[in-house]
C-alpha cells in the first residue's frame, strides 16, 4: 500500500514538472489552439514540442486532481484498512463479544481483506482466552491442543486450497480459508474444555468418514489440466492420513467430533457458491 501511495505522489510531481516546462516553452514561443504562431521558427523542435506539450497542459489541473485524490484515498486505506482507529483500541473482551462479522464494522472499508482481518483478530483473542483457560488447569494442555490445531488446520486448509484447482481459480476460496481461524477456534475452545482426552480405542465410525474423506479427496479434477495436481492432492491427503492416527487413540464421541469436523470443510468442494 505503502508503494501505491508513493506511485502516486510520484505521479503527481511529474504532471507538475511537465505542466510547469510546457507553460515555460508556450511562454517562449507562442501557442495559439495547438498551433504555433507565424513566428518564422516552424522548423524549431522546441517550438514544436511545446505544441505538443499544449494539450496536457490544458488537462493538467484534472490529472493533478485525479492523482491527488487517489493518493488521499490510498492512505486512508492503507490506515483503516489494517488498524482501528487509534481512539478506539480494541480489545479482547471487545473482540470476543462482536465477532468476526460485527468487528467488520469498525473498520472503515469492509474489502475482503478487512473481513480476513477480522476474523483473524476475533481468532487471535479466542486463542488466548482458551489458552489461558487451559493453563491455569495445567500448563501442558496448551501444546496438546495446538498439535490438535495444526492437524485440523492443515485438513481444511487444504480443502480451501483444492477448491481453487476445482472451480477454476479465483480469490474467494484464499479468502474463506483465511476467515477459516475464526471457526477453528470456536471448535478448538469446545474441544480444550475436555483435554486431557482419555486413552481408549477411537471410532470405527470416524475412522470410515476420513477414509471416505481421502477417497474423496483422491478423485477430485482440476478445472484445468495441471502436472502440479497430483502433488497437491498427495500432499493434503497425507494431512488426513495423520488426522485418522490421531484419533485411533481417543473417545469415540471425540474421535467423531473431530472428524465432523475436519470433514465440514470439504463441502466447499461440493457446492461451487459456497464462500
Amino acid at each position: 500500500m505503502i508503494v501505491h501511495i508513493l506511485i502516486a505522489v510520484a505521479a503527481v510531481a511529474v504532471l507538475v514538472l511537465r505542466g510547469i516546462a510546457a507553460q515555460r516553452h508556450f511562454d517562449e514561443y507562442g501557442v495559439y489552439f495547438g498551433r504555433a504562431k507565424d513566428s518564422g521558427r516552424h522548423d524549431d523542435p522546441v517550438a514544436w514540442s511545446a505544441v505538443a506539450f499544449y494539450p496536457q497542459s490544458k488537462a493538467i489541473p484534472i490529472l493533478l486532481v485525479t492523482a491527488t485524490g487517489f493518493a488521499v484515498m490510498a492512505a486512508a486505506h492503507m490506515a483503516t484498512e489494517h488498524l482501528i482507529a487509534t481512539n478506539h483500541p480494541l480489545t479482547q473482551a471487545e473482540a470476543l463479544k462482536l465477532g468476526p462479522k460485527q468487528l467488520v464494522e469498525l473498520f472503515a472499508y469492509g474489502t475482503e481483506a478487512t473481513q480476513d482481518n477480522a476474523a483473524q483478530l476475533y481468532a487471535t483473542a479466542k486463542r488466548i482466552e482458551t489458552e489461558q483457560a487451559l493453563a491455569k488447569r495445567n500448563l501442558e494442555l496448551v501444546p496438546q491442543l495446538d498439535e490438535w490445531r495444526q492437524a485440523l488446520a492443515k485438513c481444511r486448509a487444504g480443502s480451501w486450497e483444492l477448491a481453487g484447482w476445482t472451480h477454476g481459480g479465483g480469490t474467494m476460496w484464499y479468502h474463506s480459508g483465511e476467515r477459516d481461524c475464526a471457526d477453528l477456534e470456536d471448535f478448538l475452545a469446545k474441544l480444550a474444555n475436555r483435554l486431557p482426552l482419555a486413552e481408549s480405542k477411537g471410532s470405527l465410525k470416524a475412522a470410515k468418514a476420513i477414509n471416505q474423506a481421502i477417497a474423496f479427496i483422491k478423485k477430485i479434477q482440476p478445472y484445468n489440466d495441471s502436472k502440479d495436481f497430483p502433488a497437491v492432492v498427495r500432499k493434503i491427503a497425507k494431512e488426513w492420513e495423520k488426522l485418522k492416527v490421531m484419533i485411533q487413540d481417543i473417545p469415540a464421541a471425540d474421535a467423531q467430533k473431530i472428524a465432523a469436523f475436519a470433514i465440514d470443510s470439504l463441502d466447499c468442494l461440493k457446492e461451487g457458491d459456497r464462500y
